[in-house]
């Protein structure tokens, strides 16, 4: 642990909202001088910064709380530690009958120092029995499958969750869930433009973008591999042999290291490649005019090509699913090969 961090964490055991406010915008410096132009390791560093703040805030807001009777859990990028600088974060508290006053000022002693640091959370409470009921929600359900426990003293609560309510959820709608998720994809690519190479990309939701990564991890948490890595899970399933894991990989820390440098040029959360921001990422990334070409045509193709892997694995991943689940499983979801991206990037 850096001594930023540790700064971090004793700023928040501290409780000063600036304090606090300070100590997490001198870590995030510590490590973007650390990390500027990685992908994944950048964000899974902000994501142990986070996680260390987080339960120290846990820590101090239980009050008279019994640590067992609280489980905080990370959901969305967080749990996924895809986090970027200005990403939201979020958060479900799992509490075992917890009294409503009691639960009110947990929880705003628990985001109040979030929000004052200049951070945009979003959370939601609930009973394990309401967690059942969430289920019955799409967005609620794919939290939840994803969704790590952040603080091991309520093991009992996280066994619950898993054990009761995600075990056979798994068995028994695995199949649909992934359905569902592909289904969800298909109506997302035909807003954002139904194709890899538009001229301004989504590149989180976007065809191609980080959103199908997440796709592919969904459909993953659905065939019970948590906690395994998305590659093993490629690797091991004869129907996925023709997905490249490493490609997959590469894919994800490349748009990860363009999302990073999006939310630092435009400080705020922004994922839109607008044609004046290619230039600056294009430079920002290392992609530099010469005899060649221009840096930003060298930044676009290689932002097409790691999209484009992404895009046909989920289309592997989709006709997979057609032959093996039920028959209502959404079709649709063909790559569309660019017949021209020297037109794109004219």
């Amino acid at each position: 642990m850096g001594p930023e961090l540790l700064a971090l964490v004793a700023a928040a055991r501290g409780g000063e909202a600036a304090r606090i406010k300070g100590a997490w915008r001198a870590f995030q410096e510590a490590l973007w001088a650390e990390h500027a132009l990685e992908g994944r390791a950048y964000a899974r560093a902000l994501t142990e910064g986070l996680e260390a703040l987080v339960r120290a805030l846990h820590d101090a807001a239980l009050g008279h709380l019994r640590p067992s009777d609280v489980l905080l859990l990370a959901t969305g990028g967080f749990a996924r530690r895809q986090l970027s600088p200005r990403s939201d974060v979020d958060l479900l508290i799992v509490h075992g009958g917890v009294t409503g006053v009691a639960l009110a000022e947990y929880v705003a002693r628990l985001l109040q120092p979030l929000w004052d640091a200049g951070l945009h959370v979003g959370h939601a409470c609930r009973l394990p029995t309401e967690c059942r009921e969430a289920l019955e929600r799409l967005s609620d359900a794919t939290a939840m499958l994803e969704a790590r426990p952040l603080t091991p003293e309520a093991a009992g609560l996280a066994r619950f969750l898993e054990d009761e309510l995600l075990v056979p959820y798994r068995r028994e709608r695995g199949a649909l869930f992934g359905a569902w998720k592909l289904d969800e994809a298909r109506g997302r690519h035909g807003r954002f433009g139904d194709a890899v190479c538009v001229k301004e990309p989504h590149i989180k939701e976007g065809k191609g973008g980080l959103r199908d990564h997440h796709v592919l991890c969904w459909l993953a948490l659905a065939q019970g591999s948590r906690g395994r890595p998305l590659t093993e899970w490629l690797a091991q399933d004869p129907g996925l042999t023709d997905i490249r894991g490493d490609d997959v990989d590469r894919a994800e820390d490349f748009l990860l290291r363009v999302r990073h440098q999006l939310h630092r040029l435009t400080d705020r959360h922004h994922d839109v490649l607008e044609q004046p921001l290619q230039i600056e990422l294009a430079a920002a990334l290392g992609y530099h005019d010469s005899a060649t070409g221009l840096g930003v045509e060298r930044f676009m193709r290689d932002y097409y090509l790691h999209a484009r892997r992404l895009s046909e694995a989920l289309e592997i991943a989709a006709e997979l699913l057609g032959e093996r689940g039920p028959g209502a499983a959404p079709t649709g979801l063909e790559f569309q090969a660019p017949t021209d991206i020297d037109a794109l990037l004219g």
